[in-house]
């Protein structure tokens, strides 16, 4: 199984932004943390690429630009970085199509920020 899907209530969604807490990271480990996850992406190809094939039914080059667009994401918003707190809780909604790359985008910006 790769995957499942839960429906949430509202209730279930309230819940959740009543509870989340706000990543207390400075700027520098924001940085560095995002920097961590690209290497990671990159270490990690072959699973990435499968799991895009499999789910998405990527074909394998459509596998190796949506992975080089979601490393390319994290090094930027790494790089964007500024010396100012956290701004606190977001939620992403990732788009069916790109599930890795706009994921990525999504929350490397809400980390960044």
């Amino acid at each position: 199984m790769i995957g499942q899907v839960a429906s949430a209530s509202v209730a279930d969604i309230d819940l959740a932004l009543q509870t989340a807490t706000a990543w207390s990271a400075t700027p520098l480990e924001r940085g560095e943390t995002l920097k961590r996850a690209a290497n990671l992406f990159e270490k990690n190809d072959g699973e990435l690429f499968a799991l895009l094939t499999r789910e998405a039914g990527k074909t394998l080059p459509d596998t190796v630009s949506e992975l080089r667009e979601a490393v390319d994401f994290l090094r930027y918003y790494a790089g964007e970085i500024h010396q100012a707190p956290a701004l606190g809780v977001v939620t992403c909604i990732s788009p069916w199509n790109f599930p890795l790359a706009i994921f990525t985008g999504q929350i490397a910006a809400a980390l960044a920020a």
